[in-house]
């Protein structure tokens, strides 16, 4: 089952992630993190990753977009996943998960 993130349009997009191999977190030194946020084929963002201090947390990330960023981008259901690029050249992605884009009320 993949995992459901809901977010209005036009508010920051902040998630905080943690690479595991299985239940032990992944250190993540050396390694290349990159997730796209799309619309069927179309691209609506590359999200910015931010990888955390490795000592005191290993295998925490955040992916994010600013306000302004996700005020462009389209309502309705968005594919996203994060896919890793190891020093070794091999690249491991995880499952798809959508961001569901509804309109923001207040302006």
């Amino acid at each position: 089952m993949s995992a459901t993130i809901q977010l209005k349009r036009g508010d920051t997009l902040r998630l905080k992630c943690t690479a595991r191999d299985g239940s032990t977190p992944t250190d993540l030194t050396g390694i290349t993190i990159r997730s796209q946020v799309r619309s069927g084929a179309t691209l609506a963002h590359e999200l910015d990753v931010d990888v955390s201090d490795q000592v005191v947390a290993p295998g925490e990330f955040f992916l994010s977009a600013s306000a302004t960023v996700t005020k462009a981008w389209p309502l309705g259901p968005l594919l996203c996943d994060v896919q890793y690029t190891y020093a070794s050249g091999d690249v491991v992605s995880s499952p798809t998960f959508n961001v569901v884009v509804t309109a923001d009320v207040t302006r």
